[in-house]
């Protein structure tokens, strides 16, 4: 594998950090502001009024969102050797994410269509893994490591 086919694998995992950064700030950030609005979409929050303790701890689910989008995003900018250090937790995350919404389906407060949060978990974890996949094949090849 050339040396620039090792860089695309390398810039192909620092786009998934920065996509998947991007997203948990943005839905972070848009969750905190508005909980009712966001999380209302898939869950029963009848009765839970802005002080309640289902909404504090919708908040805190909030704050956990944005500092994993922050992390990932700081994450895309790092060398190499120790961006691919990151990608484990960050696939256990959405493989534990998305098996949790499957174990969701059907539960009585559940008011929305939880396919599309697997689906994007999903999405995730095979991204990570291609990219992985992609930059393991280059260090067997040979290839010199990516910058």
């Amino acid at each position: 594998m050339s040396k620039d086919a090792s860089r695309a694998w390398s810039r192909a995992l620092a786009t998934v950090f920065l996509l998947d950064g991007a997203l948990a700030l943005g839905f972070g950030a848009a969750s905190w502001a508005t909980p009712h609005g966001t999380f209302g979409t898939i869950l029963d929050l009848a009765g839970a009024g802005d002080g309640s303790l289902v909404i504090a701890a919708l908040g805190a689910l909030s704050g956990f969102y944005v500092l994993v989008g922050a992390m990932c995003v700081l994450v895309a900018f790092l060398p190499s050797p120790f961006r691919e250090r990151f990608v484990l937790p960050v696939v256990a995350s959405h493989l534990w994410t998305g098996f949790k919404g499957l174990q969701d389906i059907g539960r009585d407060w559940l008011i929305g269509n939880p396919w599309p949060d697997i689906v994007i978990h999903a999405s995730f974890v095979a991204a990570y893994l291609l990219a992985t996949a992609g930059l393991l094949y280059r260090k067997r090849a040979g290839a010199p490591p990516p910058r």
